[in-house]
């Protein structure tokens, strides 16, 4: 395996964005040192005045997909790449949007929605990323990240959601993304329920919604609240 040095970046020079440089230093940190240092790696960014969502959206998502691209490169072994995802999930949890970043706090009418990963597709990071906007925003939410297909029918048969959200990070056959709509709607305890598809698949090509009859798409993380809360007043007003 091909090895891969990167030096320290520097962090005083921050000015409200995150380098390229700076998201490669802190990829080191994950595979080559550890949380603690990672934690502190945020810390500083986040006294700089930088947010927690530009540390989610600008340093923790291209750290995932660098990470992703090593393996599929066989730049770093699969224990390094592995190493590297936990403690990235670690990080995420241990920063995860409390209710003091919330805009309101949740209540019986707040809208309700299951997140998962389409096809049991193991790529799970952004679906975990996703679900603390959605509860920034004030939603009820379940995550079930590389759940199998019959095991989110039972789920959406058994509890009422208002929206399901899949992510697609890896080309599926879009027949097997439509039989996974089908079936879950199938199954659904909410006979309205909307169907919400992102990832990178679905940022590849944004037409894959109306073939495999979903209901919208969100080609972006932090924007996916306001485009499940977009088919909700959809439904509102009868369309």
């Amino acid at each position: 395996h091909a090895g891969e040095t990167v030096a320290a970046a520097p962090i005083s020079d921050i000015h409200q964005s995150i380098s390229v440089d700076q998201v490669a230093h802190f990829v080191w940190l994950m595979t080559d040192q550890s949380v603690s240092a990672g934690q502190d790696f945020v810390d500083e960014l986040i006294r700089q005045g930088l947010s927690l969502e530009q540390i989610y959206l600008d340093l923790f998502t291209p750290a995932a997909r660098r990470l992703g691209k090593f393996w599929e490169d066989d730049l770093r072994t699969f224990t390094d790449v592995t190493l590297g995802l936990c403690r990235l999930h670690e990080l995420l949890r241990d920063n995860a949007m409390t209710p003091a970043h919330r805009q309101f706090f949740l209540g019986s009418g707040a809208p309700t929605i299951l997140l998962a990963t389409a096809c049991e597709d193991q790529h799970v990071f952004g679906v975990l990323m996703v679900a603390e906007f959605f509860r920034k925003d004030g939603w009820h939410v379940r995550c079930e990240p590389g759940a199998a297909t019959d095991e989110l029918a039972r789920i959406v048969s058994r509890q009422n959601f208002d929206v399901i959200g899949l992510s697609i990070a890896r080309s599926i056959a879009v027949n097997r993304i439509s039989d996974v709509v089908q079936k879950v709607r199938k199954a659904s305890k909410n006979k309205d329920i909307k169907i919400l598809l992102g990832g990178a698949l679905v940022q590849r090509d944004e037409t894959i919604v109306q073939s495999v009859g979903a209901n919208g798409a969100s080609t972006e993380e932090a924007q996916a609240p306001r485009a499940a809360e977009s088919l909700l007043a959809d439904t509102r007003v009868g369309c």
